[in-house]
């Protein structure tokens, strides 16, 4: 009875295995059939700002893969920024901005005695604690640093494929912000495979990388009032083509 049981739960997600490998494609690609195209809207973003497609393969009988791949990008790129910061002191209870000695204030609890303001950023720094604006006296400025830089990777049923990485980042003075920060940026990825009748699924992963925040403390999120530009993409648009070599 028990066998009987397990086969039957076998079969059951055999049975449901498609269906749940239907729900996660985008399209599908014949192999020397034509293109399949994708736009953004096909391809959601994820908390990260990546686009991925899952795009299922019909045809590979075992003779090297010809994969022509088109991807055309449009966003906004993201500046860099610094955040320098310095602990904050109750005047009440520390009222010079000098080296302090005696009580400490009730919103640092230091391990050990903290002979002066550096020491005390330092320790609290080292800590896994959360960034509170409260304790702290924080300047953001542009580090100059512009970047729209963009990776795709091509696999498929985990077969590497094809890989580029493009960027169009910039470099200006330090405090100025590059403006504006729309770019473009397409690719033209060519690759010949022979995946051995492997391949039944195409995942292509088109990934802005994103900045950064540099500075002291490095715990935290931006100050409320200097959000973190991020790498976004706008337009996406995606040609998958895949041919058989006689």
């Amino acid at each position: 009875m028990k066998k009987q049981s397990m086969i039957g739960l076998i079969g059951g997600l055999l049975a449901v295995a498609p269906q749940l490998h239907a729900t996660e494609s985008s399209g599908t690609v014949y192999v020397g059939g034509q293109a399949t195209r994708l736009t953004i809207a096909d391809l959601p973003r994820d908390p990260k700002g990546n686009h991925i497609a899952i795009i299922d393969v019909e045809g590979d009988i075992g003779e090297d893969l010809i994969f022509d791949i088109d991807v055309k990008t449009a966003g906004k790129g993201s500046n860099q920024f610094r955040r320098k910061c310095r602990p904050r002191f109750d005047p009440r209870i520390n009222p010079r901005p000098e080296p302090f000695h005696g009580p400490r204030p009730d919103f640092l609890p230091l391990s050990r005695a903290a002979s002066s303001i550096a020491d005390a950023a330092i320790e609290i720094a080292r800590r896994p604690i959360d960034f509170d604006e409260r304790y702290w006296n924080c300047k953001v400025y542009p580090t100059g640093k512009f970047s729209f830089e963009i990776e795709v990777s091509v696999t498929c049923n985990g077969i590497p494929i094809a890989y580029e990485k493009r960027n169009k980042n910039e470099m200006t003075t330090v405090g100025k912000l590059v403006t504006p920060r729309d770019r473009e940026m397409n690719f033209l990825l060519d690759s010949t495979k022979r995946t051995d009748g492997k391949c039944r699924q195409l995942k292509v992963e088109i990934n802005p990388a994103q900045p950064t925040l540099v500075g002291f403390p490095p715990i935290g999120p931006m100050p409320s009032n200097r959000p973190l530009e991020r790498t976004v993409l706008s337009t996406l648009n995606l040609d998958v083509h895949v041919l058989e070599r006689f």
